[in-house]
């Protein structure tokens, strides 16, 4: 595994160590989950199956990572339009 080291002032480093434990984390850790954030485990999708009360359709209320694309939006639609 490789190691990057760069240069930050005292303050800067005093606040991004902050940062990280107020996370719950170590530097690196909380580093790595900036740098490459589909990679962390609060990315996933998360399934919360509610009924609409107006409509009655069942919709995913929980948290998702990525907004849709309108190719995907206009797919999941296509039998309502």
């Amino acid at each position: 595994m490789q190691v990057l080291s760069f240069k930050v002032t005292d303050e800067q480093a005093d606040f991004v160590r902050n940062l990280a434990r107020r996370k719950n984390k170590t530097l690196s850790e909380y580093l790595r989950a900036l740098a490459f954030p589909r990679k962390t485990k609060e990315e996933k999708p998360t399934l919360v199956l509610k009924r609409h009360p107006v409509s009655g359709c069942v919709y995913n209320a929980g948290h998702y990572p990525r907004i849709p694309t309108q190719e995907e939006l206009d797919a999941a639609l296509k039998d309502y339009l």
